[in-house]
């Protein structure tokens, strides 16, 4: 047994976050092994906080959560249709910057017949519409997707081949970039809060609009 990770991608500025990502998730889960805990339980925000991490790793900027000028519904309208609201992030790598907006959705590997395509895309849309919103003063800007997986723990023999066919599918996600990690050190994690299934690792997600 083994790390299971990767990625594919079509934003070559991005090329270095991805690797920078897979190792921080694979650190914190090493350094937290005594505690049997995973970065990945936790929030859209917790998971931000990782790829902000990684960006910095690469020596990039982030700066996260902070106050912006938004439209609701996403289209660019007049300044008096608009409000003042909070963007998820921001990242500078070399001369690229970009502002994101940022979803979480878990996403089941166990059924043979699931297929994780269609809810992660309808996520990653959900965070498009919200950066569609945002007006960028010269960043690109990109709608980003967490994916932790979980997979019944009645499958726990089977568990790389479960997280190997997830991928394969996810493959098939239409995106700018994605990348996975499941370390070895949380092939069996399990969160007290989802007892039925195991937790081994997360995908990442992102699209430029």
């Amino acid at each position: 047994m083994e790390t299971i990770s990767g990625k594919s991608n079509k934003l070559p500025s991005l090329n270095g976050v991805l690797d920078r990502w897979i190792e921080a998730n694979v650190s914190i889960v090493r350094s937290w092994s005594a505690a049997k805990d995973v970065p990945w339980w936790y929030n859209e925000r917790a998971s931000l906080s990782v790829l902000a991490g990684a960006v910095w790793m690469d020596g990039g900027i982030a700066f996260e959560e902070f106050v912006d000028e938004k439209c609701e519904s996403g289209v660019r309208r007049r300044k008096s249709q608009r409000y003042v609201g909070r963007t998820d992030i921001y990242m500078k790598i070399g001369k690229h910057e970009f502002i994101g907006e940022a979803k979480q959705r878990w996403s089941g590997a166990t059924a043979k017949s699931s297929n994780p395509v269609t809810s992660i895309e309808n996520w990653l849309n959900a965070a498009c519409r919200d950066v569609r919103g945002i007006r960028p003063f010269g960043q690109r800007r990109i709608g980003i997707l967490f994916a932790p997986l979980y997979v019944n723990k009645s499958a726990r023999d089977k568990i790389d081949d479960h997280i190997e066919r997830w991928i394969e599918k996810i493959m098939g996600v239409d995106c700018s970039c994605r990348a996975w990690v499941f370390p070895v050190e949380a092939r069996y994690a399990r969160y007290s809060r989802y007892e039925e299934n195991l937790c081994p690792g997360i995908a990442l997600f992102i699209r430029e609009v």
